[in-house]
């Protein structure tokens, strides 16, 4: 497996040094890669690896659980660590406090950590618009995708103004979360794991993003309202499937609560 890993012509990925010299052969080798890369915390060779299955294997066949799973953990530790970053340097850099020297060098360094986090969000968008959703039938991928494009539209607009290469990111965003829901509502279950965890994040969305915190709250409720009753039409349920259910959806709820409370909507009114 010491070859040189032959060159590929996608400008998106490039090849970490650590794995430039990797031979690949097969998607197993990707596979098993990632999951070491996972193990050692190197989440930029997880991420090349898991990218490059996509490219390479994902007109074959489609992902299966585990592969979206590690797909999403290679870009979910990359941003979790630049919006961290970002959070931190905030405050220092609207702090009035500060000489121009340190002012400029806070500014010159806040702005490469979220050129940085601008870049993985483009590689999300390249990777599942090119690749993933155009090859993808199953429906529980299909929402794991466009639900997936929805989050990384709103961590690229935490920082970032809401166009990108002329395209508006916040109705991006909407139409992936919207794509993602309509999808979730003819194919899976109310209480599915995947369609709680899509309203979870579009609530959010509708409510930081669009700034309709009554439309994320009537969202919220809905999906809470549809799965209890499912819940309770379609016993006996495997125990594990309800107790991550009910978890979702007290997040929801937690939400719902806190929407109210910052918004000053009387409860009354929904």
């Amino acid at each position: 497996m010491l070859q040189q890993q032959p060159l590929h012509n996608d400008p998106y990925i490039s090849v970490p040094s650590l794995l430039s010299r990797l031979d690949f052969q097969t998607r197993e080798d990707y596979f098993e890669m990632a999951k070491l890369c996972e193990q050692a915390e190197h989440y930029q060779e997880m991420n090349y690896c898991m990218c490059m299955m996509a490219i390479r294997y994902s007109t074959i066949q489609e992902f299966t659980s585990d592969e979206n799973h590690l797909l999403s953990v290679s870009f979910s530790r990359q941003i979790a660590d630049r919006r961290s970053s970002l959070r931190s340097l905030a405050h220092k850099l609207y702090s009035t406090s500060q000489q121009a020297r340190e002012h400029a060098l806070v500014c010159n360094y806040f702005h490469k950590i979220e050129n940085e986090l601008e870049h993985v969000c483009q590689q999300v968008f390249h990777i599942l618009e090119n690749y993933l959703i155009p090859n993808s039938s199953q429906i529980e991928n299909q929402v794991f995708y466009y639900k997936m494009l929805g989050d990384y539209c709103r961590y690229l607009l935490e920082v970032k103004s809401i166009t990108l290469d002329g395209i508006d990111v916040k109705q991006k965003g909407l139409d992936s979360y919207s794509t993602a829901l309509t999808m979730a509502q003819k194919g899976l279950s109310p209480f599915s794991l995947s369609r709680l965890g899509l309203v979870l994040n579009y609530c959010v969305f509708m409510y930081e993003m669009c700034r309709k915190p009554l439309m994320a709250i009537q969202m919220a409720q809905k999906a809470c309202d549809e799965a209890q009753q499912a819940l309770e039409d379609q016993q006996p349920l495997d125990a594990s499937t309800v107790k991550a259910a009910k978890s979702v959806m007290q997040l929801l709820k937690d939400n719902v609560a806190f929407f109210i409370q910052e918004s000053e909507i009387d409860p009354d009114e929904l």
